[in-house]
């Protein structure tokens, strides 16, 4: 269940990174707030199985749903290496 919900926090940090200009402060408080939560529901709750299942659920469907209603081209970089003044990979 943990690599599923680090894919999915990653897909969620990807999106916010790419949808703020390339904010990595954006990107750094995100990856923040999600490790502290997750540190205070270990400490005032026991870490049960089914706590850890229950965070998973709703990190997945919220990533799920930032493809769904933006759709995965928000996930990429709208430049390209030639729009960023490097050379081109076929390029000899």
């Amino acid at each position: 269940w943990s690599m599923v919900g680090i894919i999915a926090i990653s897909v969620i940090i990807t999106w916010l990174y790419n949808n703020s200009n390339g904010s990595v402060f954006m990107s750094t408080f995100t990856h923040a707030t999600f490790s502290t939560t997750v540190g205070l529901f270990g400490v005032f709750l026991p870490m049960t199985l089914d706590l850890g299942i229950i965070r998973v659920i709703i990190t997945v469907a919220l990533a799920a749903a930032i493809v769904i209603l933006f759709g995965y081209k928000k996930l990429t970089r709208k430049e390209r290496s030639s729009d960023m003044g490097l050379p081109a990979a076929n390029a000899t």
